[in-house]
């Protein structure tokens, strides 16, 4: 049996063990997403080994944790992050899903240099063309959908950090 095969059933298991005791015994915290792009002009998604379709990376915010300094790790843990040229807070949404609340700040970040590793949280990170999103990638589509609707470009001017190296 091949380690993906063993470990997508046990990760599933975990998440909903997870999600039910959220769901039951603690209020969601503050948390973090990014829309990645590279120097091709294509979006970093990934897949997680637990829960199906492609997503934006990101997760939760540690206690003490800046929005910045959480994105920053999440992509490193995510999509291995090395270095990037421009980051920049787009918005922070508040999304509401069955009796739970999300608090998700919006990262995008430019000229992104990554190299992926195993991890038992994610099973793949791939580049798309932001115009032939999978369709299994209902919140990536719907955010990026949402920032050019607004006249977002890939390359934006006002940046938090220029530069950036992940283990900086």
């Amino acid at each position: 049996m091949n380690r993906a095969a063993l470990v997508r059933p046990v990760m599933t298991w975990i998440y909903r063990a997870r999600r039910w005791g959220w769901r039951h015994f603690k209020s969601h915290g503050p948390g973090v997403q990014a829309i990645v792009w590279t120097e091709r002009q294509t979006v970093v998604l990934v897949r997680h080994t637990y829960m199906p379709g492609w997503h934006l990376p990101g997760g939760g915010r540690k206690r003490g944790e800046t929005p910045l300094q959480a994105v920053i790790r999440e992509l490193e843990e995510e999509i291995g992050l090395r270095s990037w040229r421009t980051i920049r807070h787009l918005e922070d949404v508040t999304e509401t899903s069955g009796n739970r609340t999300h608090h998700i700040g919006v990262f995008s970040l430019t000229g992104v240099d990554y190299l992926p590793r195993w991890s038992l949280e994610i099973a793949a990170v791939e580049e798309f063309d932001p115009a032939r999103l999978p369709v299994n990638a209902g919140v990536a589509r719907r955010r990026l959908a949402q920032w050019f609707a607004q006249g977002a470009e890939p390359v934006l001017p006002a940046t938090i950090g220029s530069g950036g190296k992940a283990d900086a």
